[in-house]
């Protein structure tokens, strides 16, 4: 089963972040995306000539959403 759901986002640095950190890495993906054809059919996207491809999966995993906030570096039972 698959949920999808939409809210507004009222912050302007929650806006930027997932802007910045969420859609472009999204956009710029080479290794995962794929373009949907006239004909329905889906054709993988390639890096541009001379571009290195990009995985956004494995940039998410390495990139968190808002950095350092302060409520992410408590430890369970502190």
């Amino acid at each position: 089963m698959r949920v999808e759901a939409l809210f507004p986002i009222e912050s302007q640095e929650l806006q930027n972040a997932l802007y910045e950190r969420v859609l472009l890495p999204i956009l710029a993906d080479t290794e995962n995306a794929h373009e949907l054809q006239t004909d329905g059919s889906y054709v993988q996207v390639q890096p541009a000539k001379g571009q290195e491809p990009f995985d956004s999966q494995a940039w998410f995993l390495t990139h968190p959403l808002i950095e350092d906030r302060e409520e992410d570096k408590a430890t369970v039972g502190a």
